[in-house]
């Protein structure tokens, strides 16, 4: 759906046209409810809501409806009433300047999506314009990877300061990875430059980072090697990048998580650990570094820094220097269980590591493709935030969120707050990913193969749930199915979403990319004359969605 931008005149009009009864004729009596939330404690007084009345992706002011809020604050409900069974779009606005335009400096929110009444609790947040001309368009669209056309699996997303998108996303099977750039205002893949990055073998782990002038540095992880590569000049372009072979283990190591970072110097640096097999034991940690000429592999240094096994970890340097991990370790008698661990200087000496564990970690790799997983994101001032997929001691999963503000090597200096559980934990899947907006934290993760997005301003650790607002990504059901399945007696498809990855643009705008998965399987009666259907995945692809607003 294209975005609804209008101008003040517009607003007015359609307040007028509240006023003197001439919208949606009767019969209609149906309502649209939720809360207004402003941008920055920003004062909502004088703000405009529309109910806009869609068709053909128009909306027609003759059947919207407004509201104009006169109370003073920071949050207020709404309803609209009288309104037609029919597509509504809902957005707000505030106009800063007086210029009869939505333009820079002015405050737009939109709830980025059609909805048609009845419909209570719905949740729409102003953001500030910070480019001139409109806010960000809110879209959701697949990645292709280039114009060969190739399954691809769990993408990462990085922002950056002008709130460009960078994307990086290993192909399915085989080799090669791809990083994909698109300007701030990212609403088609049409806008999106795509480069391959060429490797022997299949990429398991393709993680990005960002240097302090924008520029984007990737790690490939494959099964036999380790690849490092770099952008020089314009990175939308082929011949921009150089991709490197740093490391030939043959099967020996593996980097797990987003445990790829640079120092504050831009110096790369990335944690491994002995390869998972089954009923695997090896333990230890290394962490790999390079300060210059790091396209060669014998500038490359290789530390231990545990003996234990760090896997799944987030690794985060804060502005001083400090060199910070969430992951999960073995812990004897416990299995594997949630930690933080922390080093000052000298951090490739293992003396030099201090952290806690704070959870045990919940794990179901071969039934539901869940490794155990933390996600870890530093304030501006180095203060540690994490999330993770936690046991119950029961067998159950827990998703918790952690925080600590000083002495973190010290479990009793940590908060938690065990936003899902119980039953209602039961559908949480494989993926999950924290990051902060002007230190207020921000997660995506999946139930029943949905992608979600939860927000926390205030007091997010306290153990209250309802500090945290809840708000859809996108819906597996509203991607069109798949109409060509290739296969004898499969008659059925679904689209199933896993693996997101969220980066935080600076006006707070959220960008997701995760896995989307097309499964046909049957729901007829085998037709002899052909082998019966084996449920299974048709493609997988990247998908990407631009919000508005966390909410």
């Amino acid at each position: 759906m294209k975005p609804i931008i209008m101008t003040v005149s517009m607003l007015i009009l359609l307040c007028a046209c509240e006023s003197n009864g001439q919208h949606n004729p009767p019969p209609a009596n149906l309502t649209l409810s939720g809360t207004l939330y402003a941008a920055a404690q920003q004062d909502l007084t004088g703000t405009i809501l529309v109910a806009c009345y869609m068709h053909a992706d128009t909306c027609h002011p003759e059947h919207s409806s407004s509201l104009t809020i006169h109370d003073s604050g920071t949050q207020t409900p709404f309803v609209f009433e009288g309104l037609q069974a029919a597509a509504y779009e809902l957005v707000a606005f505030k106009d800063m300047d007086g210029d009869d335009e939505v333009s820079k400096g002015d405050f737009f929110g939109e709830l980025g999506r059609a909805v048609t009444p009845p419909a209570n609790g719905l949740t729409l947040r102003m953001q500030r314009v910070t480019d001139a001309g409109t806010p960000r368009t809110p879209a959701r669209f697949f990645v292709f990877s280039g114009d060969d056309v190739r399954t691809t699996t769990n993408p990462r997303v990085e922002v950056d300061a002008a709130g460009g998108v960078h994307m990086v996303f290993p192909a399915y099977a085989l080799s090669d990875a791809f990083y994909a750039y698109c300007p701030a205002d990212c609403a088609e893949f049409s806008r999106m430059s795509v480069v391959t990055l060429p490797t022997l073998g299949t990429v398991d782990n393709a993680m990005i980072a960002l240097d302090t002038t924008g520029t984007p540095h990737v790690l490939l992880s494959t099964y036999q090697r380790i690849y490092y590569a770099t952008c020089h000049g314009d990175c939308r372009e082929q011949n921009a990048w150089r991709v490197d072979m740093i490391l030939e283990h043959d099967g020996t190591y593996e980097v797990s998580g987003e445990a790829f970072t640079l120092d504050p110097t831009n110096q790369p640096r990335f944690l491994m650990h002995p390869f998972r097999s089954f009923n695997s034991s090896d333990a230890g940690t290394w962490l790999m570094g390079c300060n210059a000429l790091c396209d060669e592999a014998s500038h490359w240094a290789q530390h231990l820094v545990s003996s234990q096994r760090w896997q799944e970890s987030s690794l985060r340097y804060a502005a001083d220097g400090s060199l910070h991990v969430g992951t999960t370790v073995t812990i004897d008698g416990v299995g594997d269980g949630i930690a933080y661990l922390r080093c000052v200087n000298a951090c490739t000496h293992e003396a030099s590591w201090d952290g806690v564990a704070l959870y045990k970690a919940f794990s179901d790799v071969y039934v539901s493709d869940i490794r155990p997983v933390v996600s870890l994101a530093l304030t501006g001032d180095g203060r540690p935030r994490m999330l993770a997929l936690g046991d119950d001691d029961a067998g159950g999963r827990n998703l918790i969120y952690f925080e600590c503000n000083n002495a973190c090597a010290d479990n009793n200096n940590w908060q938690l707050n065990a936003l899902i559980s119980g039953d209602s934990a039961l559908d949480i899947g494989p993926g999950l990913d924290l990051a902060l907006s002007n230190d207020a934290p921000r997660f995506v993760y999946t139930a029943d193969y949905n992608v979600l997005i939860a927000s926390c301003d205030t007091n997010c650790a306290s153990g209250d749930a309802n500090n945290w607002r809840l708000s859809t990504v996108e819906l597996s059901h509203d991607i069109p199915k798949d109409d060509v399945i290739p296969y004898h007696n499969c008659t059925v498809s679904a689209w199933f979403l896993s693996h997101p990855s969220l980066a935080i643009s600076a006006d707070d705008v959220p960008r997701v990319a995760y896995r989307a998965q097309d499964i046909s399987g049957s729901n007829t009666p085998v037709d002899p004359n052909h082998p019966p259907c084996n449920t299974g995945a048709d493609m997988t692809l990247t998908r990407f969605a631009q919000l508005t607003n966390p909410d």
